[in-house]
């Protein structure tokens, strides 16, 4: 068999090392460059398959602004794991979205997109807390998106947000084929006004008329009710449940 590399390592042996490396870089650069985009690229899939946690929650951040999400976000994995008493090696128990902005709008193909997918983590569970403005809570509290804090709250909890003023409803409204299947309109505490908590802005994270909701079906309640308990100052049911395992 005829070896097509013989020619170049002929060359090659020729030439002195300024030459062979741009002899190489000459001829054979889009292999270099596609091998290196190749490894990178598995390199990348492998660390993001050692980071995912599929336990993990998904707070949906809207209408957000931070300057520096990684070192955020790292603090509020950190301070969560802590609090709910992870070990030091666990996997981060927080995934944060903040790709999300309120509007009514779907005339544009980025606003299409972004309403599709957020529809897609709130019908899938993927999505547990969103932490928004109060006018995007109410309506999408108006399409029965969140939960019932009153059924889903720790009593401890929700009277001292009630007592606190904190709290506030909204009306799901059915559309005309809910109604046919029996819906009725419903009003229900399903937001919290964040108030004094500066939790977010000492993380430089920006938001302005700042309130969260639970979903009514996100895959990992528990840990949103707990990451609440950790924003007002309560303990958490998490740790103590694995405490009185113990």
């Amino acid at each position: 068999m005829v070896n097509p590399f013989k020619g170049d390592k002929e060359k090659l042996a020729k030439m002195t090392l300024g030459k062979k490396i741009d002899y190489i870089w000459t001829y054979y650069r889009f292999w270099i460059i596609t091998a290196i985009i190749v490894i990178a690229l598995v390199a990348a899939f492998i660390q993001a398959q050692l980071a995912y946690n599929p336990n993990a929650m998904t707070i949906l951040l809207c209408d957000t602004y931070c300057e520096d999400t990684e070192t955020a976000y790292t603090e509020m994995n950190t301070e969560f794991s802590q609090f709910i008493g992870l070990d030091a090696d666990a996997k981060e128990p927080i995934n944060v979205d903040d790709t999300f902005f309120f509007t009514t709008q779907s005339s544009s193909s980025g606003n299409a997109a972004m309403a599709q997918k957020f529809l897609a983590l709130v019908i899938s569970g993927e999505a547990d807390l969103m932490f928004a403005p109060k006018e995007a809570i109410d309506y999408y509290g108006s399409q029965n998106m969140f939960a019932d804090l009153s059924e889903v709250l720790p009593e401890d909890l929700f009277n001292y947000l009630e007592s606190a003023g904190l709290l506030f409803e909204v009306t799901y409204t059915p559309t005309e084929d809910e109604m046919e299947d029996g819906a009725v309109e419903e009003t229900y505490y399903g937001g919290i006004r964040l108030g004094d908590v500066d939790y977010f802005s000492e993380k430089g994270i920006t938001m302005e008329d700042a309130c969260v909701s639970v979903f009514y079906n996100g895959d990992h309640q528990s840990l949103a009710i707990d990451f609440l308990n950790m924003l007002f100052g309560f303990e958490s049911d998490t740790a103590s449940q694995s405490q009185d395992e113990t």
